[in-house]
Formats: structure tokens, sequence, C-alpha cells
């Protein structure tokens, strides 16, 4: 190959006779590797299942690990690229992607599309592809269009969400237990407590009795039961979003949760205000409490920074 390139500017039928010889090598690898590569993702899907994250992972791995090969392997037999290359390693990509998409769009769970968005975008675009683009630029190109797949899919899965699960939300007896939530919320954080008799501990103060101790570490999850679920469930889907979609998609689609979630606070506070008597008592203190949850992500989403609150608010899972 080495002899024929060297004469392509003296000898124009030496250019026919590369193209001739490249497209008989890629003709023969793809022979070769096009049912190999089948057979490897059919054995994935056997191994995981229904964990389609997993499945990406592995079936990414192996693509991207077998274009770097051929990748390699074809400049060991020519020194000039060919667009039959990218053709090949671009129809060995499509093979996972033609069995992963029909999957992707059944997809309900946000968690689910959130971790594949990750895995596409940082484990494969940004570890992988951005290192070796030459070897990896026809593997990049399907990952991309993967991952728009993935991230059409979570947008309307957002949507669906928060008309069914915020806007729809149809409260129980438990949720509108104001001013009871608000009581059992002080007295998780009590941060001093009377000692027993029979106490040993060092003490300040003997005449009062009083053990100094420090607050009570209360579990994330305790203090978010104590959240109203409109409130939960919005800042649960903006996690799930906010990384794996555009800035001003997600902005969009924070802004419709909020106002949703909002909506559905005053539905709650006038129908507490119809079931108690005093109302400035009962209703006052949920609307106050509950809205100084969200009134900070409110603000912090018009900065584009909820990621930081998020992880702060949100329990990890």
């Amino acid at each position: 190959m080495k002899e024929i390139e060297q004469r392509l500017d003296k000898y124009p039928d030496a250019q026919v006779l590369l193209k001739d010889c490249q497209r008989c090598y890629i003709a023969q690898r793809g022979q070769l590797l096009l049912p190999k590569v089948a057979t490897s993702i059919e054995a994935f899907q056997r191994q995981h299942g229904t964990d389609t994250c997993n499945m990406v992972r592995s079936g990414c791995n192996y693509l991207c690990r077998l274009c770097q090969s051929e990748h390699q392997l074809y400049f060991h037999f020519f020194t000039l690229p060919s667009m039959e290359l990218n053709g090949l390693l671009e129809s060995l990509c499509f093979s996972l992607y033609d069995v992963l998409r029909p999957i992707i769009i059944k997809i309900n769970h946000l968690e689910t599309l959130a971790e594949l968005c990750s895995i596409l975008n940082t484990e494969m675009l940004e570890e992988q592809v951005k290192l070796k683009e030459d070897e990896l630029a026809s593997f990049g190109t399907i990952i991309t269009q993967m991952l728009q797949d993935v991230q059409q899919r979570l947008v309307y899965r957002a949507q669906k969400f928060i008309d069914s699960d915020i806007r729809g939300y149809a409260p129980a007896a438990g949720d509108l237990a104001y001013p009871e939530k608000l009581i059992l919320t002080e007295e998780l954080n009590i941060p001093v407590e009377l000692a027993s008799d029979n106490d040993d501990s060092v003490f300040e103060g003997d005449a009062n009795r009083q053990r100094v101790v420090p607050p009570k570490k209360v579990a994330a999850a305790d203090i978010h039961a104590m959240w109203y679920p409109t409130v939960r469930r919005s800042i649960l889907c903006m996690s799930k979003l906010y990384r794996c979609i555009e800035k001003s998609i997600f902005e969009g689609i924070a802004q419709e949760a909020l106002f949703q979630c909002v909506v559905s606070l005053k539905t709650a506070a006038q129908t507490i205000q119809r079931n108690r008597v005093c109302v400035f008592i009962l209703c006052n203190p949920f609307i106050v409490s509950v809205l100084n949850s969200i009134y900070c992500v409110i603000e912090v989403v018009q900065m584009y920074e909820v990621g930081n609150l998020i992880y702060r608010l949100v329990p990890s899972t």
C-alpha cells in the first residue's frame, strides 16, 4: 500500500487502484465484524436484561474499543484516510443504536433517563470521544444522536410528570395535617433535653439539671417527609434535569414545575382554611413553612445555580 500511495502524483491509475484496495479492505472487515457485533449486542441484552443503563454502558464501551482497534488497524496498512472507514465504523455503531432506540423511547422513569444522559454525555463523549477525536469521530456521532433521543424522552417524561404528579396531585388527609406537622418538625430539632436523676453525664448548671447536647441530627428523609408532596416532587424533577438538558429548556421546565407547585400549595391552604376553625393560626403556618422551602429554589432557578441547592435538599439515592 505504501508503494501505491507514493505513486499517486505520478500515475493516475494509482488513485483508482488505491480506492479499490480500500473498498476491498473495508468490505472484508465489514463482513467479518457486523455479525460479530450483532452477536455481542444480543449477549449484552441477555446479560443485563431490563437493566438498560448497564446494557448501554457495556455496549458503548465495547464499540468504543472496537472503533479504536479498527482505526488503528486500518492505518497499519494505509496512511491516507478513507470515507469508507468512517462508513464502516458508523455501521458498527448503528447496530447498537438500532437496538437501544426502541428501548429508550419506552422508558418512563426520570431517574433512568437522567442516568443514561450521564453515561452518554460524561462517560462516553467527555471521557472518551474528546480525548481521541480522530479515532472515535464516528462513534461520537452515533452517541450524540443517541443522547439527543434520551434528552427528548427525558423532557417529554418530565412534562408528563409535572402534569400528573404536581398539577394533578390530589392531597390525602395526612398531607393537610397542619399544625400537627409543624409541631412535629419543632420536636425533631430540640437542642436541649432534661436529664434523668440517674444520669451520670457532665452537666452545666447543676441547679437546673440540664444536660447540654448537640442538636439532634435528623435524617434528610425525615425532613423531606414534612414537606408538602408537590414540593418534594418539584425539586426531585429539577434534580434529574438540570445536568442533562440545555439551560433554556431546563429553565422553562423548572418554571412550569414551580408554578404548578405554588398553585397546589394555594389550593392546599384553601382546603385547610375550609376544614379548620382558626384560619390565621392554622393556614398561615402551612403556607409560610412550605413556601420557605421553595422560595429559595425559585430564586436559584432564576440564576441557574439550582444544582448546588438541589444536592443539599434532595437525599441521595
